[in-house]
């Protein structure tokens, strides 16, 4: 889950670099790695409600997803402030794009992340909630009524098609229109900086209620 941070940032600087590199192909490879940090998210789900069922984790399960998310954001500060983590995280991140982008497999796309908190980061700072209390609320209802275990599943399921519809109709169509003013670096800023927040926020609420 924590690599999950580092793949979403790492396609924001991807998608905020398409006018300085004058290459659309960013555009596909920036929503491949971005698909990657998904199917990362839906493993870690997995093995994670598989071993709270199965009581494998010896202590509190919202204790480790408030650390979780509590480490994700550091890393997420630590990717965006130091050079050398970045570059050396990209090595990593790099790879399973290799073969559908080898073309593009030693560009750099490292930029100065712009402090902007605007509409953008607001509707980002939503969509990027929607999506981790995603993963948080089936633990909780499922914790306090075990009863209604695959309806908390469907609840999830429910708070991330909300999310896509915040996203496609709020997030997009704002980097789209800075894209064709070649000023997308802002907006990604934005989404980069509401992500690592987020992170925060939800690691913060659960060390408080748990």
């Amino acid at each position: 889950m924590i690599l999950v941070m580092l793949f979403d940032l790492y396609s924001q600087y991807i998608r905020g670099s398409v006018s300085k590199r004058k290459s659309n192909q960013l555009i596909a490879k920036a929503n491949w790695v971005q698909y990657q940090a998904r199917i990362l998210t839906m493993v870690s789900v997995v093995i994670l409600t598989y071993s709270y069922e199965r009581n494998l984790i010896t202590f509190s399960i919202f204790y480790l997803l408030s650390l979780v998310f509590l480490i994700s954001a550091i890393i997420g500060v630590m990717y965006i402030r130091y050079f050398n983590f970045y570059n050396f995280s990209n090595i990593l991140l790099n790879l399973p794009t290799y073969f559908s982008f080898k073309n593009l497999y030693r560009e750099k796309y490292y930029y100065k992340i712009k402090i902007v908190v605007g509409k953008v980061w607001g509707y980002s700072l939503l969509l990027n909630l929607l999506i981790n209390f995603a993963i948080v609320i089936p633990f909780v209802l499922a914790a306090n009524n075990p009863d209604i275990r695959m309806t908390s599943a469907y609840i999830g399921q429910a708070l991330n098609f909300i999310a896509s519809v915040v996203n496609f109709n709020l997030v997009e169509p704002k980097y789209y229109r800075a894209l064709d003013q070649g000023m997308e670096s802002s907006v990604s800023s934005q989404i980069i900086l509401s992500k690592i927040f987020s992170n925060l926020i939800v690691a913060i609420a659960l060390f408080v209620l748990y």
